[in-house]
C-alpha cells in the first residue's frame, strides 16, 4: 500500500496536531484515501458490489490514521469503526475551537520565548504551526506582522542581529527565517563548546605494563625495577630519576636543581618529567579510581557537563548541538543543576546555571573558568583543591587528586530547589501557590480558608488578587450551565443521607485497570469519599457500597439510613437491593434524567473533574493518573469551604479537629524520596526523581508515581 510508504512522526496531543494533521492529509489525498476521511465518499448499499471496494478502502483510510497516532491519542481512535470518525474524533479533541480557543492560542503565539541556547529552527517552526492554525480559524495575520513576532520571540543575545535588520525586508517572512538561520548557524560553529579536559580513550594502551584506560607518564607500575619517580636503573645503568630530573631541569643535577624543583612541578609538566610518587601524598587524601558518576573539576571546560538529564532541575533541549574536544559527541540539553557540596560535616548547596547534558561525557565537570567568573577563587594546594568564597571568607567546595592526576569534587547532584521538593514545608507561600496546591480551588475559597482560619499551618505570603489568570483552569473548567449551588434540605447528622453517583468509564484505562469511580458524599457534612472499579458490575458496585458504610461505621459509629443513587441500573439491582434492606439501609432513586434531583453528588463529580483536568493539564501529566487526580482531589475537597457548612471543613466535622495543611503540595510536582532500599552503593545518588500524586487519607505517607517503574 503507497500509505505505508510514508513515515511521519506520530501524533502526541495538541501541542502537534496541526503539522500532523497537514501531513496526515497529504498522505491520504497521495493514497487517494482522502475523501474516505472527510466523508464525501458515501459508502454503497450493502447488497451493492461496490461495497466490499469501499469497505476496504476506508478501512486502509483507518489503518493509516491508527498506525501514525502515539500512545495518548491513540485512545481516541482505537474504538472508531470507520476513519471519518477517527479523523473527526481527533478534531473534536485537539482542533482549537470558538472564541476561547483562539484566545488561548494567541496567547501561546505571542507569549513564545526561545530560550538561550535552545534550537532556533525547531523555536520557528513552533511559531510557524500555531501561525497556520490560526489562519485556518480566520486570524491569519499578515507576513511584516509574522516577522515581528519571530524577531520578538529571539533570546537577548540576538539584539545586535535585530539592530541590524531593515525594517523595509520584513514583508518576506520566509527571507527573514533564512537569515535567521544562517546567523544561527554561524553563531554556534564559531561558539561550540569545550571539554578538551574531558577527552579520554579507554583503548590507549601503555607502553610500560601494557594494559589499557592509562599512557606510560600515568602508569603506576614500577619502569623496570624502579619506582615512578625514584632511582630505578634504565638500561644504560643510570639513575631513570636522575635522568628525567636533568632532562627536565636542562641537564643540571645540581643542589639549586633540587630545591626548586617543587615550584618547576605547576609549570613544566612533560611526558619526560616525572611528579612526586603517590606515596608522598598526605595520608588524609584518597586517590581514588573514577567511575562515570564521578564530579571533576576542569580548568579546560568552557561550560558546566554532566551526563545524567535526572541531575537538570530545569532543562531546554538543544537538538543538534556538538561539544568540542569530544568528536561529535551531542549537548542534547541545557539546565541548571543543583550541586550537594560536602566541606567537612557541612553540606551546602551550589546551583550550576547553564549547564549541559551531554550523555557521552565520560564523568561530569565543573567548569573552573565559569566558577571565578565571581567571587570565587580556586586554590591548588598539593593533592587537593579548594573552591573559597571570597566574600564569605569560606571553603565552599573540596577536591582531591585521582590517581589519574584529575580532581574529584566531594559533591553530588542533589534534590530541585524548593518549588519542586516534596517535602514538609513550614514556609509561606503565595495565594496561587496555595490556588494550585488545592487543586486549583477558586480564590474566594482559597481566601475563605486563611480568613476564617478553617485549616492550620496555611501560610501565605503576598498581597490577594483574585485576578489572577490560570489557563489550566480556563481550560479544564469552561462549562455551559450550572447545578444548584446548594441543597434545600438540611441534613442534622452523619449518615442521615448518602448521595451517590458512578462516573465512567474514562477514556483512558487507569494504572490499575479502573475505568470507573463511585463518589459517596453525606449530606451532613458533605465528605466525599471515593472508590476505584475496573468494571461496571452489579458486585464491584455493592462492594464499593459496604467499603464506605463500613468507613463510616467504624470511625463515627453511626450507620446509614438513606442513600439516594440516580435510576442507572449500577445502583438500582437485585444485588444492592438485597444488600440495602439486609442493613436497613433506604433506598431513594431519581427520577429518569433528571440529575438536578440527586444535585449533590452531581455537583461533587463536576468540581473533581473540573479539578482533575486542571492538576494533569497543569504539569501535562499522563492521563492513565487520573485515578490518582481523583483521589487527591476527594482529599482535597475534604479539606476545603462548602456552601453547606459554616467556617468548617467536611474534615473538621468528620475529625473534630482542623485539618493541618501544611503538608499539602501541588499535584505533578517532582518530589525527591530518600532511598532506603538498602542497596545502594556509597557513591549512589541517596534519593530518587518522582511525581508527587497525592497524600493517603489511611497514613501520613505520600504518595508519588515512577516513571520508570510506572508504579504509583
Amino acid at each position: 500500500m503507497a500509505e505505508s510508504a510514508y513515515k511521519i512522526d506520530a501524533l502526541q496531543g495538541e501541542e502537534d496536531y496541526g503539522i500532523w494533521k497537514v501531513k496526515m492529509a497529504d498522505i491520504l489525498t497521495d493514497s487517494g484515501l482522502l475523501e474516505y476521511v472527510e466523508g464525501t465518499s458515501k459508502p454503497p448499499n450493502e447488497d451493492d458490489p461496490l461495497y466490499s471496494t469501499w469497505l476496504s478502502k476506508d478501512r486502509r483510510a483507518l489503518t493509516a490514521i491508527r498506525m501514525r497516532v502515539g500512545k495518548g491519542p491513540f485512545a481516541y481512535v482505537r474504538g472508531a469503526k470507520r476513519s471519518k470518525d477517527a479523523w473527526e474524533a481527533l478534531e473534536n479533541v485537539y482542533e482549537v475551537q470558538g472564541a476561547l480557543g483562539v484566545v488561548l492560542l494567541r496567547r501561546r503565539f505571542y507569549g513564545a520565548r526561545c530560550e538561550e541556547g535552545a534550537d532556533i529552527e525547531e523555536h520557528i517552526r513552533t511559531l510557524q504551526g500555531w501561525q497556520e492554525e490560526l489562519a485556518s480559524l480566520g486570524k491569519a495575520m499578515s507576513e511584516e506582522d509574522f516577522s515581528y513576532a519571530i524577531l520578538t520571540s529571539l533570546p537577548d543575545s540576538w539584539d545586535s542581529f535585530i539592530r541590524g535588520i531593515d525594517t523595509t525586508s520584513l514583508d518576506n517572512s520566509h527571507r527573514l527565517i533564512a537569515r535567521i538561520l544562517e546567523e544561527d548557524r554561524r553563531l554556534r560553529n564559531r561558539n561550540g563548546d569545550t571539554a578538551l579536559a574531558a577527552k579520554y580513550n579507554p583503548n590507549v594502551s601503555c607502553y610500560n605494563c601494557g594494559k589499557k584506560g592509562h599512557v606510560a607518564p600515568n602508569c603506576k607500575k614500577q619502569k623496570n625495577g624502579g619506582g615512578s619517580g625514584g632511582n630505578g636503573k634504565t638500561d644504560d645503568g643510570k639513575s631513570e630519576g636522575n635522568s628525567r630530573r636533568r632532562r627536565g631541569r636542562g641537564g643540571k643535577g645540581t643542589k639549586e636543581g633540587k630545591d626548586s624543583s617543587k615550584s618547576d612541578q605547576a609549570h613544566q609538566v612533560t611526558d619526560d618529567y616525572a611528579f612526586p610518587a603517590i606515596d608522598d601524598a598526605p595520608k588524609d587524601v584518597a586517590l581514588a579510581a573514577l567511575t562515570n558518576t564521578a564530579i571533576l573539576a576542569d580548568c579546560a571546560a568552557s561550560s558546566h557537563f554532566f551526563r545524567d538529564r535526572a541531575h537538570f532541575t530545569s532543562y531546554v533541549a538543544t537538538p543538534g548541538h556538538e561539544v568540542k574536544g569530544l568528536g561529535k559527541a551531542p549537548g542534547v540539553g541545557r539546565g541548571t543543576v543543583v550541586l550537594i557540596s560536602k566541606v567537612g560535616d557541612r553540606e551546602i548547596p551550589i546551583t550550576l546555571k547553564d549547564a549541559i547534558h551531554a550523555p557521552a561525557m565520560p564523568y561530569n565537570l565543573v567548569s573552573l573558568g565559569r566558577a571565578t567568573n565571581g567571587s570565587l577563587d580556586v586554590v591548588l594546594r598539593g593533592n587537593e583543591l579548594r573552591v573559597v568564597d571570597t566574600k564569605k571568607k569560606i571553603v565552599i567546595m573540596r577536591g582531591l587528586k585521582t590517581a589519574e592526576h584529575l580532581y574529584r569534587l566531594d559533591a553530588r547532584a542533589g534534590a530541585p530547589a524548593a518549588p519542586d521538593i516534596a517535602l514538609t514545608v513550614r514556609s509561606a507561600r503565595t495565594w496561587e501557590d496555595w490556588h494550585r496546591i488545592f487543586g486549583h480551588m477558586a480564590m474566594k475559597s482559597v481566601k475563605l480558608l486563611k480568613s476564617k482560619e478553617m485549616v492550620v499551618g496555611m501560610n501565605v505570603k503576598g498581597r490577594f488578587t483574585e485576578s489572577a489568570t490560570c489557563e489550566a483552569c480556563i481550560k479544564a473548567k469552561h462549562h455551559v450551565g450550572s447545578l444548584p449551588d446548594k441543597s434545600e434540605t438540611v441534613y442534622n447528622e452523619i449518615g442521615e443521607m448518602t448521595f451517590a453517583d458512578l462516573w465512567g468509564p474514562a477514556r483512558t484505562t487507569g494504572i490499575k485497570g479502573e475505568r470507573y469511580f463511585a463518589g459517596f458524599t453525606d449530606g451532613h457534612m458533605r465528605r466525599t469519599v471515593v472508590s476505584f472499579l475496573k468494571k461496571k458490575t452489579d458486585e464491584e458496585t455493592c462492594a464499593a457500597i459496604d467499603k464506605y458504610r463500613a468507613h463510616v461505621k467504624n470511625q463515627t459509629g453511626k450507620d446509614l439510613k438513606v442513600i439516594r443513587f440516580d435510576n442507572g441500573r449500577e445502583f438500582v439491582n437485585e444485588l444492592i437491593r438485597e444488600y440495602c434492606d439486609k442493613h436497613g439501609i433506604k433506598i431513594e432513586v431519581t427520577a429518569p434524567y433528571s440529575s438536578s434531583q440527586n444535585g449533590v453528588a452531581e455537583r461533587v463529580n463536576r468540581t473533581l473533574l473540573e479539578h482533575v483536568r486542571a492538576m494533569l493539564l497543569q504539569h501535562d501529566i499522563q492521563a492513565f493518573l487520573w485515578p490518582e487526580a481523583v483521589a487527591y482531589a476527594a482529599y482535597l475537597k475534604n479539606r476545603s469551604p462548602t456552601r453547606a457548612l459554616t467556617d468548617k471543613t467536611p474534615e473538621e466535622i468528620f475529625t473534630g479537629k482542623k485539618p493541618d495543611v501544611s503538608r499539602l503540595q501541588e499535584f505533578g510536582r517532582k518530589c525527591w524520596v530518600l532511598d532506603e532500599r538498602g542497596v545502594i552503593g556509597k557513591l549512589d545518588p541517596k534519593s530518587r526523581q518522582f511525581i508527587f500524586t497525592g497524600l493517603s487519607d489511611e497514613s501520613r505517607a505520600w504518595r508519588y508515581f515512577n516513571p520508570c517503574k510506572g508504579d504509583p
